[in-house]
């Protein structure tokens, strides 16, 4: 009788599924045994061919499995709810254990579908499946116990992250409190007067760095307003980054990189427009040229390394675009160039930045590094340095240095 009606059903183009939907219990089990195999059932008991129905069941992935389960038992297809529902429990609960809750729903007694009860199938699992699936699932088993204790600990540790959050959240009220009533508290006098003397440190200064006095306005300044060791502590972090070979350091200023590189076997020459640096440097034993940037640019090539430190910011607009494009065409194949200046995000940018006033603008790092790309630089990197003081700190990360540096490769 079974043949018959799958012919027909195959003649008439029906889905399995739908008969499956449609038949009493009398021809379920035989239909469901042809929807698992697409064969015809053998000659065999109902009883065996549950079994059979059940283990073919569990080889199924996990979706196909789900399908077959709500066909089975609750003859019907599987919605969307349910089936988000088991495949998230099937991460950490055995398809027996679904099938049994599935045959135990309101639904399932109410139909007239195989039903499936846990106990029945442990035992059937065991006597006719495989050792290697009897292995897995032992292993399953104890993986399903440890998760249950992993996920209650869990829960554990959020209920107590929970309440501690509302305590902090109870002290952060408090001192917010605390800060509001102390800020009300200060008082400041009407007048605040700061007294200044920079001139003795900085001449203090030119004789500890060059053995004599000074006269020139812009290394005075520099020499109270930028800590010379600070400055070569900052730029170590550029020596990584130098080739060797043929390496100038435009507007040397004090020739605190210089002597860096100098002290790391590093041959370089130096190009500063002072008159008064220019003669204290060479003087130290230093090779400079007194000249601007773009003039030696256009006077000079086959760079390996050029460095300018602290110098961009000085230049005009113009100039600037004539000093990236002179730096990319006089560099080797292979070349850097290093450029450092003012980091004007920093919550103490623009207040450094003005106060010397030869800068002409502030540079945006981002701003700066799509203009080295269009120039022609590749593999180009934005160095941040010099961390602001621990008050001026903040979670934007970019604000919290004070100084940057662009480098860039001509490949």
């Amino acid at each position: 009788m079974i043949d018959k009606i799958i012919q027909d059903s195959q003649k008439n183009r029906l889905n399995i599924k739908e008969l499956l939907r449609q038949k009493d219990k009398k021809d379920f089990i035989l239909f469901a045994y042809y929807a698992l195999y697409n064969t015809l059932p053998p000659q065999s008991s109902l009883k065996k061919l549950k079994k059979k129905i059940f283990i073919k069941l569990l080889e199924l992935d996990d979706e196909e499995f789900l399908e077959y389960a709500y066909l089975l038992i609750l003859k019907r297809e599987i919605d969307d709810a349910g089936k988000r529902y088991y495949l998230q429990k099937l991460n950490y609960h055995l398809k027996e254990q679904i099938l049994d809750e599935i045959s135990s729903s309101k639904e399932a007694w109410q139909k007239n579908g195989l039903t499936f009860k846990l106990n029945l199938l442990q035992k059937l699992a065991f006597k006719f499946l495989p050792v290697e699936y009897k292995v897995t699932l032992n292993k399953q088993k104890k993986q399903n116990k440890e998760q249950q204790k992993y996920i209650k600990a869990l829960e554990q540790n959020l209920h107590q992250l929970s309440n501690l959050n509302a305590q902090t959240k109870q002290q952060l009220s408090s001192l917010q409190q605390k800060l509001n009533q102390l800020s009300t508290s200060l008082e400041f006098d009407d007048v605040f007067i700061e007294e200044c003397e920079y001139l003795k440190h900085a001449h203090n200064e030119c004789k500890r760095l060059f053995n004599q006095d000074c006269k020139d306005y812009y290394i005075l300044f520099e020499n109270i307003f930028y800590n010379s060791e600070a400055v070569k502590n900052l730029q170590k972090n550029y020596l990584p980054y130098i080739k060797s070979g043929k390496i100038v350091d435009i507007g040397c200023g004090r020739g605190e990189f210089l002597e860096i590189l100098k002290n790391n076997n590093y041959q370089a020459i130096g190009v500063e427009i002072n008159d008064e640096l220019v003669k204290l440097l060479k003087k130290k034993g230093f090779h400079i040229f007194k000249q601007d940037a773009n003039t030696f640019l256009k006077e000079h090539q086959g760079f390996d390394t050029i460095v300018a430190l602290e110098v961009i910011e000085h230049f005009e607009t113009d100039y600037l675009k004539e000093f990236l494009h002179l730096s990319f065409q006089t560099l080797n194949k292979k070349g850097i160039v290093i450029l450092e200046t003012v980091n004007p995000l920093a919550n103490t940018g623009l207040g450094n930045f003005y106060m010397d006033i030869t800068h002409k603008k502030p540079l945006p790092a981002k701003m700066m590094a799509f203009w080295m790309e269009y120039v022609g630089f590749k593999n180009i990197k934005i160095l941040y340095s010099s961390l602001v003081p621990v008050e001026y700190r903040t979670t934007f990360i970019e604000k919290n240095y004070q100084t940057y540096a662009i480098i860039g490769e001509k490949i």
